[in-house]
């Protein structure tokens, strides 16, 4: 039970997705994808933020309350108890911000075709063993009677009507076609490379957005480097579990490829061996267990929602990825 009186989370709707509804901030031109598992996007969040770039409607929470405009680019931020800060440690009450207006990036775990795609594209990805392993422990946490890893990945996926353990190959193997079929550029960024060199993967993004970041010096990035990391992340939400704002962790610090030491044979082969091809694309280990799967239906219910053109695509793109997941 928290000590303040925190609104439920509101989430804009696929409509007001499409726009960032801020003044002076018309449309958004970089799409930041990422599966709704752990897997450390909120730290590329923190470094736009803190490089001066606005991080609207995150992961599509509806923030419209917390933000007052001033003039311009300027606005300034409250929320009173700063709940977001335990995620992007630089939201805090009181803090004035004089956005650059040339990088509106859209932070989602959105469905290909749920809006209309930007011209440049990030999926943030992390190894799928470790983000279901991470996934799962924040259930054990959470729930007295929460179901062993082995049948918890084996579970239905409500968004994508497959078990788990092929739900998030999938999502980002759909938006590799989708993106391809929209001819968008893409860019991979790797949970595990930012742990090893997060200024070298932030340096890929200014190469990958030519004339946007440009005009960062090494100051600003130094600096947003050193506010974006999970030490900093770690020492707000210490600090709201002490004061009584939370009272329970959200936040661990990540380890690459921690299924190497914790998975055993049967977890191995509760993840199965689909997918090698999409594991190959991301540069990771393909699965232990090269065993078969179950056929997946290639028109989960979302699709449906659609509109015709965008149904096309999406059904497309799913059904190249499903192709793909069967292939090794």
């Amino acid at each position: 039970m928290s000590r303040f009186a925190f609104r439920p989370l509101a989430f804009v709707d696929a409509a007001r997705s499409e726009h960032p509804g801020y003044a002076h901030f018309p449309e958004y031109n970089l799409d930041v994808v990422s599966a709704e598992l752990p897997c450390g996007t909120s730290w590329l969040a923190s470094m736009l933020l803190e490089c001066g770039y606005p991080i609207w409607n995150p992961w599509n929470v509806d923030m419209s309350l917390e933000w007052k405009h001033h003039d311009g680019t300027a606005y300034e931020y409250f929320y009173q108890g700063d709940p977001w800060s335990r995620v992007l440690p630089g939201l805090v009450s009181g803090r004035r911000f004089d956005f650059r207006g040339d990088l509106v990036p859209r932070f989602s775990h959105a469905t290909p075709g749920q809006w209309p795609l930007g011209p440049r594209l990030v999926l943030f990805v992390r190894d799928p063993r470790d983000a279901l392993f991470s996934a799962w422990r924040r259930v054990q946490k959470s729930q007295a009677d929460a179901p062993a890893f082995v049948d918890w990945v084996q579970q239905i996926d409500p968004i994508w009507q497959v078990p788990r353990a092929a739900a998030y190959l999938l999502h980002l193997a759909t938006w590799k076609h989708y993106a391809e079929l929209h001819n968008t550029s893409y860019l991979i960024i790797r949970f595990e490379d930012v742990k090893a060199n997060a200024r070298a993967e932030f340096r890929r993004l200014q190469d990958f957005l030519p004339g946007n970041l440009d005009a960062l010096g090494e100051v600003q990035i130094e600096r947003a480097l050193d506010r974006s990391t999970f030490e900093t992340v770690k020492s707000v939400e210490d600090q709201m579990l002490a004061d009584g704002t939370f009272a329970q962790r959200v936040n661990n610090a990540g380890v690459p490829y921690e299924y190497r030491s914790h998975f055993d044979a049967s977890m191995h082969e509760a993840i199965g061996g689909g997918g090698a091809a999409i594991y190959r694309w991301l540069q990771y280990e393909s699965p232990v267990m090269m065993i078969g799967h179950a056929a997946f239906d290639p028109r989960p219910s979302w699709v449906n929602l659609l509109s015709p053109r965008r149904r096309q695509l999406a059904t497309q793109a799913l059904c190249e990825a499903v192709a793909i997941y069967g292939s090794q």
